[in-house]
C-alpha cells in the first residue's frame, strides 16, 4: 500500500475548494504525498449531483486510483445495522477518518499516513499557512472572455461590492431548508447600509442561483448589476468576478465564502451571516475568519 494521504472530493465547488485546500496544506507543509479521490462525481448517489470543477483552476490534483480508494474503503464504518456487521472487524478510524462537523481539528494536519480523509474541513485554519501559494493555484486557467471580461474590467475600475444570494436546494428541499435556511432581505439591506461607510458609491454586483427572486426582492439606492449570464457550469466565472470586487457580502454558502476569501484587496470588508445554519446545534466558531463582520 502506498504511504499516502487521500482526500475525498465531494459536493459543489465551495466544498471542493475546502477539501483541496486541506490536501495541499498537508502536502506543502509536510512534504508528503497527497492524492485526491474524485470517484464521488461518477457514482450514483442519493445526494444532489454536482460537477467536478477543480480542473478550471491551476490546481495540482493527483487522482487516487481505484485500488487505493478500495483499500481505504474497507476501513470505513458503514451506516445501519447491516453495514455495522459487515465492517465490524475492519473498521479503523485512524485510516479512514470521517469528520462532517465544522470545528477545526488540529490533529488532522499532523496525522500519520496512510490515511483517507472524508469530510468538509470548512475552516481557514486548515490552510492559513499556505494562503499565498493556495491563492496562486486557485487562479483560473483561462482568461475571462465576452461579458465576463467586460464586467471584470468594470469591477477593477470602480468601487465594487459583490453580493451573493444562495437559494436553489436551500429552498427546493425541505430537508436542506431546515438544516441550512436562507439569508433574508433584511440581512442584505443591513449589510449594504454598513458598507456605505467604506464604499458609499460602490456598484453592487449581485450573484445568485435564483436571479428571478433577487431581481424581484432586492432594491438598493446604489447602482446594481445582476450577474445573470453564467450557467451553473460556469460557476468559476462568477467566483472570479466576486473575488475581484473590493468588498463582499456573502450568503451562508461555501461558494461565496471562497469568493470573499480569494479577494486580495488588503482593505476589504467582508460581511457574513452570523447565523450560518438554521440548525441551532451546529458549531461554526471556526468557519468564518476573525476579520470578517458577522451580521
Amino acid at each position: 500500500m502506498k504511504n499516502t494521504i487521500v482526500i475525498k472530493l465531494q459536493g459543489g465547488l465551495g466544498n471542493q475548494l475546502f477539501q483541496y485546500a486541506l490536501g495541499r496544506s498537508i502536502q506543502l507543509s509536510r512534504n508528503i504525498p497527497v492524492e485526491f479521490d474524485i470517484s464521488w462525481y461518477s457514482r450514483k448517489t442519493d445526494e444532489i449531483k454536482r460537477t467536478y470543477e477543480l480542473d478550471n483552476f491551476q490546481t495540482q490534483v493527483s487522482p487516487a486510483d481505484v485500488a487505493t480508494v478500495q483499500y481505504f474503503e474497507q476501513y470505513q464504518r458503514r451506516p445501519g445495522p447491516i453495514g455495522f456487521l459487515k465492517t465490524f472487524f475492519t473498521v479503523d478510524a485512524a485510516k479512514y477518518i470521517q469528520d462532517f462537523g465544522y470545528v477545526f481539528n488540529q490533529k488532522i494536519l499532523g496525522l500519520v499516513q496512510p490515511a483517507y480523509l472524508d469530510g468538509y474541513w470548512q475552516s481557514e485554519k486548515y490552510f492559513a499557512s499556505i494562503a499565498g501559494a493556495l491563492r496562486n493555484e486557485l487562479a483560473l486557467r483561462k482568461p475571462a472572455t465576452g461579458k465576463n471580461a467586460i464586467t471584470l474590467n468594470a469591477i477593477q475600475q470602480s468601487p465594487s461590492i459583490s453580493l451573493h444570494v444562495r437559494r436553489g436546494d436551500y429552498v427546493a428541499s425541505k430537508q436542506a431548508n431546515a438544516f441550512h435556511g436562507t439569508t433574508t432581505v433584511d440581512y442584505y439591506q443591513s449589510a449594504i447600509s454598513a458598507l456605505q461607510k467604506v464604499a458609499p458609491n460602490g456598484i453592487i454586483y449581485v450573484f445568485s442561483d435564483d436571479q428571478a427572486w433577487v431581481k424581484a426582492n432586492l432594491r438598493f439606492a446604489q447602482q446594481t448589476i445582476f450577474v445573470d449570464w453564467n450557467t451553473a457550469e460556469q460557476a468559476h466565472e462568477d467566483l472570479r468576478l466576486m473575488a475581484a470586487c473590493q468588498h463582499n457580502v456573502i450568503a451562508n454558502s461555501t461558494f461565496s465564502w471562497w469568493g470573499a476569501w480569494l479577494n486580495s484587496n488588503p482593505n476589504k470588508v467582508v460581511i457574513a451571516p452570523k447565523k450560518w445554519f438554521a440548525n441551532p446545534t451546529m458549531n461554526t466558531k471556526d468557519l468564518l475568519p476573525d476579520t470578517w463582520i458577522q451580521m
